[in-house]
């Protein structure tokens, strides 16, 4: 005898899927840490690093249209939503260990890229594995979680931003991992 299904949930939690959370750590990334700690962590570069380190975060970003149009062709969107993930921790870890340009640069665009990847193809399981209806009103609390992730990024770099921001980015790190 087969086991029935759970009952549908009610409430909030219709909208919300259990992979939402990994869309927060996306925004832990994205508008939590990069506002505040990559600017903070170039910043004895001088002035013209921090502007080139962020737009190579910035610039990597852009790469979604690509990296999701590769997933569509291919079918990949599953494990190229997956990937992204390490690929930021790993990003976040260059980051914060890295002490010049040469490492910061390349460092930020792949979080900027793999940042990108997770938010185009986050959307795309919700357009396509939902009723239209439902789009809205789930990618409005997909992007909550994003928010969620958000506050969280802050927060870590709230702490760690007049201190230890090798700490910092290593927590960040562990988290998004």
């Amino acid at each position: 005898m087969r086991p029935s299904p759970p009952p549908p949930a009610r409430g909030i939690l219709r909208w919300l899927s259990p992979w939402f959370s990994a869309y927060a750590l996306a925004g832990l990334l994205v508008n939590g840490m990069v506002p505040v700690m990559l600017p903070v962590t170039v910043k004895p570069a001088g002035p013209v690093a921090v502007a080139v380190v962020v737009a190579a975060f910035f610039l990597g970003q852009l790469t979604a249209p690509l990296i999701g149009s590769l997933a569509d062709r291919r079918g990949w969107q599953r494990p190229l939503f997956l990937a992204s993930f390490p690929v930021m921790a790993a990003a976040a870890v260059a980051i914060g260990t890295g002490s010049s340009i040469a490492v910061w640069i390349p460092a930020a665009f792949a979080a900027g890229a793999a940042a990108g990847a997770a938010q185009t193809l986050g959307s795309v399981f919700i357009v396509e594995g939902h009723p239209k209806e439902e789009w809205d009103t789930r990618i409005g609390w997909f992007r909550f979680t994003f928010g969620i992730g958000q506050v969280g990024g802050l927060a870590i770099g709230a702490v760690f931003a007049d201190g230890d921001l090798t700490t910092g980015w290593l927590v960040a790190a562990g988290a998004i991992l």
